[in-house]
């Protein structure tokens, strides 16, 4: 027996194939808030685990063909939702791996020879300013580091992140602010 959850109405589904738009809202109807529910155990944030969602359903839309038997359509969904999810978990380890890893060269390389104490407060004020930039959300993170330590322009970071030029400028502007204000709570001075 089919619960009420899981009922995807018969009239479209006889015609699947040519009412893929109704066949997607009533799945959407139908599982939309448990997809997100579900996505959010993965990445423990709502906002990404309703872009997954999106994600999820723009890659059901254009995988219907897969879908041979009706009744399972919740579990065709999740299946997309789940790998979906650790498509993003996997991508998102490798881009912190990578920051990770340039941020401690960057910091590596930039040490200039000065006396031991201010070579010691030297090395205390990096990893505290690198621990403020990793601790930044990613997509101010990026933007911060491709800019700074990349030295990227502005067009070259729209281009490499497929956002606008505007975009990149405000989540500078953004992630300096957020930078400042962490630093300054941290005890830090306020230059």
């Amino acid at each position: 027996m089919i619960s009420d959850e899981t009922k995807i109405n018969h009239d479209i589904a006889s015609d699947l194939y040519q009412n893929k738009e109704v066949f997607i809202e009533q799945l959407i109807d139908d599982h939309a808030k448990s997809l997100i529910n579900f996505c959010y155990t993965y990445v423990k944030d709502w906002g990404t685990a309703e872009d997954l969602v999106q994600d999820t359903l723009i890659k059901a839309y254009k995988k219907m063909h897969n879908l041979k038997d009706l009744q399972q359509s919740k579990t065709w969904l999740y299946s997309i939702s789940a790998n979906t999810c650790k498509d993003y978990l996997r991508k998102e380890a490798s881009r912190k791996r990578l920051f990770t890893n340039l941020i401690e060269k960057l910091f590596k390389s930039s040490q200039v020879p000065v006396e031991v104490e201010d070579e010691l407060i030297n090395k205390e004020e990096a990893n505290s300013i690198e621990e403020l930039v990793l601790d930044l959300p990613i997509k101010y993170r990026e933007i911060i580091f491709l800019y700074y330590y990349k030295e990227l322009p502005t067009p070259e970071i729209a281009e490499l992140l497929q956002v606008s030029q505007s975009t990149v400028r405000t989540r500078l502007v953004r992630g300096r602010d957020l930078l400042k204000n962490q630093h300054n709570r941290k005890g830090g001075s306020s230059e």
